[in-house]
């Protein structure tokens, strides 16, 4: 999931979901530790007055340094509007 931190300037509002690609990644490691992931974090991103849809890439940050996650990093969508 991602960690992010938006911050919208006046008149400008979240449009849509937030999209993740790819949807899904590959994780290699032991069973024992893979068996307790339940979802996979970003790196942490700030994005202050936001007016425009936005497309960053954020690395991946494997829970244990025995996990290996291809790809390492994913592209974030931000779909923004204008308020009404």
């Amino acid at each position: 999931s991602p960690d992010l931190n938006l911050v919208f300037a006046k008149g400008y509002e979240q449009a849509d979901s937030i999209i993740i690609e790819p949807k899904t990644v590959n994780i290699k490691g032991f069973d024992s530790v893979i068996s307790k992931i339940d979802f996979i974090k970003t790196e942490y991103c700030k994005i202050k007055n936001i007016t425009s849809n936005k497309k960053i890439y954020l690395k991946l940050l494997p829970p244990d340094k025995n996990i290996f996650i291809s790809p390492d990093s994913v592209k974030i969508i931000i779909p923004v509007k204008k308020t009404k």
